[in-house]
């Protein structure tokens, strides 16, 4: 009799595992959004990036490909962050993206800020500081703001060396060198300061 009822509460308790997840699985095939917004909630972040991947992968939705870039690691996984977010910022609609989101709130910086200077740091990660520098000055084009690209690779990227900071104060130097407004002037002024300071 005791083995029976050992053997029925093993089977129940298997049935249950086996039933959690096949539920998982349909989540995560069907509902991948769903299940990248539970784990977001927990504190996962990179499970949360691996199934909002999912779910850009499937719809190929500007939405789901901006959300997608907020939660991958620039550092950690600097390939694919840098090829999502080149995939991002090169989308005829990222401009009236990063103005929609700048009305919502959300960020630090202008969502146009955010964006590229995670995407310089990706770079530097995945490709070194050629590939960031050329992503930083692309962004910078459109004016050199108080929170650019080369200031977020300058403060985020933590294992810039010292060549790498002479690079970036020689690519700001230039920069400054065409620019007209006083305020951009100072922002150039203070990053290559910040650029000259890499040990």
């Amino acid at each position: 009799m005791k083995k029976l009822v050992i053997k029925t509460v093993a089977i129940t308790v298997a049935a249950i595992i086996v039933l959690m997840a096949a539920i998982y699985l349909v989540f995560a095939l069907a509902f991948p959004k769903t299940l990248a917004d539970c784990w977001k909630d927990m504190g996962n972040y990179s499970l949360a990036a691996k199934y909002y991947e999912k779910q850009y992968d499937k719809s190929e939705d500007l939405d789901d490909l901006a959300t997608l870039c907020v939660y991958l690691d620039a550092k950690t996984d600097g390939a694919r962050a840098a090829g999502y977010l080149k995939l991002l910022t090169e989308n005829e609609n990222f401009n009236a993206r990063c103005e929609k989101e700048d009305k919502e709130g959300g960020f630090k910086y202008t969502a146009y800020e955010y964006y590229y200077g995670k995407y310089a740091v990706a770079e530097y990660y995945a490709n070194k500081i050629d590939a960031a520098i050329t992503v930083a000055k692309k962004a910078v084009s459109k004016g050199y703001t108080a929170n650019n690209a080369f200031y977020v690779l300058l403060i985020d990227a933590d294992t810039l060396t010292k060549s790498d900071g002479e690079k970036i104060s020689a690519e700001i130097t230039v920069i400054k060198n065409g620019l007209t407004d006083d305020a951009q002037k100072e922002y150039a002024e203070r990053d290559i300061g910040f650029a000259n300071s890499v040990k």
